[in-house]
């Protein structure tokens, strides 16, 4: 059986490459299931406006360091949007992330956030960092802030 496209996942993946905007128009008779994930799509974007509107795609601050999953990063100034994604026939749980920060510069400690749940996955990123594991928690798409935490935004759910 073919799967059906999730259009939460493809919203995601549609922003976090750079579009600046997106249209429901399916290939297939749209239902009520359709227009629930488009509208949690957006949900979680929204406090993520300004970045969207004035950021752009990221390519060399994380990779998948092991694993079928991919990443894809946008951002604006020191705060990004990262989605990982894992669109196999078994998902993995969780992505091991491979952090490659540029040389010099100073910034600030970053906090990593499942904007889904508002959790902080990962406190006191900095320049030395390493890697980083982020759960998948059963989704195909999954999408995190990568930023200092006092530019987070509201997200509007319990922290």
């Amino acid at each position: 059986m073919i799967r059906r496209p999730d259009v939460r996942d493809q919203v995601l993946e549609a922003v976090v490459a750079g579009a600046k905007a997106v249209i429901l128009r399916p290939f297939y008779a749209v239902d009520g299931m359709d227009i629930q994930q488009f509208t949690a799509a957006l949900g979680l974007l929204a406090p993520f406006e300004e970045i969207i509107a004035e950021g752009e795609p990221v390519k060399t601050i994380l990779s998948v360091a092991d694993g079928k999953a991919s990443v894809r990063c946008f951002g604006k100034e020191g705060q990004m949007l990262v989605l990982v994604s894992d669109y196999s026939a078994r998902p993995t749980a969780e992505v091991k992330l491979a952090v490659n920060f540029p040389a010099g510069g100073q910034r600030p400690q970053m906090v990593l956030v499942d904007v889904e749940s508002a959790r902080v996955v990962a406190q006191k990123i900095t320049g030395a960092t390493k890697g980083l594991t982020l759960p998948l928690q059963g989704s195909r798409a999954r999408l995190f802030y990568l930023g200092p935490q006092s530019k987070l935004p509201d997200l509007g759910r319990k922290k």
